[in-house]
């Protein structure tokens, strides 16, 4: 948990439980991030934001709500950056090794994997789940939507990885959610 005023340079000191760019997945005191996609514009799931318990929304547009707005330039760089400060700057645990392409990202990637735990703790995010030795959870996607991947990033810290070996789908590089990684 921590305060808005903590994630934003805010006045507001409003306690944040959780932060998600899906309005269904914000619980109580959620901070909704409405970005826009590839077909969905975000700020149309305001309202359903807030009736699942955003306590705020983040958008890099002007909207008037019934719980304070953030304006941002580009909310999905501020949900970027808001995750990481969120789990106490966990991106700077880590080298991360992302592998993309056609073909053979999960083939290298678990090889980097196995090769890198040799040597060193090496977390592992793509198709075949998220581990890291007795670890194991299943994965939806390659790669995992963004507050996914932070809360993969603080277990793999929890766990003293120092190496996330990360398949990229072509999709979250494009929609920039791996901005900052």
């Amino acid at each position: 948990m921590k305060k808005l005023n903590e994630l934003f340079n805010t006045e507001l000191d409003i306690l944040i439980t959780n932060l998600n760019d899906d309005s269904r997945a914000i619980k109580p005191g959620g901070l909704f991030f409405a970005i826009r996609g590839l077909t969905n514009d975000g700020n149309k799931f305001n309202k359903s934001a807030i009736e699942n318990g955003a306590v705020c929304i983040v958008s890099d547009e002007v909207v008037s709500e019934s719980v304070p707005v953030i304006k941002v330039d580009d909310a999905q760089a501020a949900y970027n950056d808001a995750l990481n400060k969120f789990y106490d700057n966990v991106r700077d645990n880590f080298k991360f090794i992302s592998v993309t392409g056609t073909d053979g990202k999960t083939t290298t990637s678990e090889m980097i994997y196995q090769l890198l735990n040799k040597y060193d703790k090496c977390g592992y995010i793509g198709t075949n789940g998220i581990k890291y030795a007795d670890f194991y959870m299943e994965s939806e996607h390659t790669t995992p939507f963004p507050a996914d991947l932070y809360a993969s990033f603080d277990k793999f810290r929890e766990l003293g990885c120092n190496y996330i070996s990360l398949e990229c789908s072509s999709e979250r590089l494009g929609t920039h959610k791996l901005d900052g990684i």
